[in-house]
């Protein structure tokens, strides 16, 4: 995904070790090309994103455990987030980057293939209703690519360590000063407050934020997150939410819970679905920030 990745080992290592740790990284990295990638013509998802209606496809097993996670993250967010948003938004950055704004026309025409409840898998096959139905997994695989990295590094024996791709950010055990890893959380823009300092000991951390890409046309400015239900990508304004920071035990978890937190209205909504399923994620925290 062309975004640098940071890792450290929290100890020194022998050639040997780093021999391996390499090794372990780069197989993780292939894995997540090869299966997740919508960028890479010769992924899973890209051969799913070009077969038409009904045509059945085998899924690796990888591919399937990943999808239930899919499907109970749209299930949560109340549809909210839904990877097959991708026709919309390739319509939206494609005309933006043209300094236009596309017609509703058109958006209609792409909303009528966005909709995760088309698309159906088993164990073995995948399927989709609409040929045009097209799957963007990139907003979670990252997260999802750490939590790998992590957990393969600490079954390989080691104990502290902290993995950190594109401001994701996962970590187990301690800093090699013995201490917790620590995380400073930057207010983008966000005039008078200060930056905070998170402190994770075996959990991640994720954000998701307006601030880094977006286009601006006719004086309005749009952030690269889309609303599947409307087909619009958020408008920036002094209202809206810029950023969400979100800790959890995955950065999984905490990747989907910042980018879903995003598409509210208001930071109150935001806040409030949060605190709602607090019950079932006891270990997150959270951040909603406006301008």
């Amino acid at each position: 995904m062309t975004i640098p990745y940071h890792i450290t080992v929290g100890h020194s290592l022998s050639s040997s070790e780093e021999e391996n740790v390499r090794t372990i990284i780069s197989q993780t990295f292939d894995e997540i090309d090869r299966i997740y990638n919508k960028w890479n013509p010769a992924s899973e998802i890209s051969a799913i994103n070009r077969a038409k209606a009904n045509v059945k496809l085998p899924i690796s097993p990888e591919l399937y455990r990943f999808l239930i996670e899919v499907d109970a993250f749209y299930t949560l967010t109340d549809k909210r987030f839904d990877p097959t948003v991708e026709p919309v938004q390739q319509l939206w950055k494609s005309a933006l980057e043209k300094n236009r704004l596309p017609k509703q026309e058109e958006i209609d025409k792409q909303l009528a293939s966005v909709g995760w409840s088309s698309v159906h898998f088993t164990d073995r096959e995948i399927w989709k209703e609409q040929g045009n139905t097209s799957l963007d997994l990139g907003g979670i695989a990252k997260g999802y690519a750490i939590d790998l990295i992590l957990q393969r590094l600490h079954e390989a024996g080691y104990e502290n360590l902290y993995v950190e791709w594109g401001g994701e950010i996962a970590a187990k055990g301690e800093h090699p000063d013995q201490r917790p890893w620590r995380i400073l959380v930057t207010k983008w823009g966000i005039p008078g407050d200060t930056d905070i300092v998170v402190e994770l000991h075996n959990m991640a951390i994720a954000s998701s934020g307006d601030y880094l890409q977006n286009w601006t046309v006719d004086g309005v400015s749009y952030s690269h997150i889309f609303n599947c239900r409307t087909g619009q990508p958020i408008k920036m304004t002094n209202r809206s939410i810029c950023s969400v920071t979100v800790t959890a035990s995955s950065c999984l978890i905490a990747d989907t819970l910042a980018t879903a937190a995003m598409l509210f209205q208001s930071r109150e909504e935001a806040e409030s679905w949060l605190e709602n399923i607090k019950e079932q994620y006891p270990k997150m925290q959270y951040w909603v920030y406006m301008r």
